[in-house]
């Protein structure tokens, strides 16, 4: 009979203990999603939170709010480094398209002037970008 009772006097501890870190998941989602100005109030609250909490729970409220932090901070920084990198690619493509562009011209107007030592083709001018 006292098995029973501890037990059913520990299950709401339980709940109550993962509704916490549930509410304190929904807590950090929130700031993240929040406005700078508004991401302020909600850090404060969880700061007022944490300081009611004991040590171990602390500790462990301030773990998950580092760990979804870097989480999210990794993931923008991973989102910026593809964007530079698609940059660099269409500038690189773009000047391959440039540098040809010119070839192309300086390679007809010598063919016009008929100075060109070499006859022209789209294969020279290829076979030159590749030097």
């Amino acid at each position: 009979m006292k098995y029973i009772f501890v037990i059913v006097c520990m299950v709401p501890l339980l709940l109550l203990g993962a509704s916490q870190e549930m509410s304190i998941d929904a807590q950090i989602a929130q700031i993240q999603k929040a406005s700078p100005k508004e991401r302020v109030k909600l850090m404060n609250r969880f700061k007022r939170r944490i300081a009611q909490m004991n040590q171990q729970e602390r500790l462990e409220a301030i773990r998950q709010m580092k760990r979804k932090m870097h989480h999210a901070n990794t993931q923008a920084k991973e989102h910026i480094q593809q964007m530079q990198t698609h940059e660099e690619m269409q500038m690189q493509h773009h000047q391959n398209m440039n540098q040809r562009r010119v070839l192309d011209q300086v390679m007809h107007k010598e063919d016009m002037q008929g100075g060109g030592s070499m006859p022209y083709n789209k294969s020279n001018s290829h076979n030159f970008m590749n030097r």
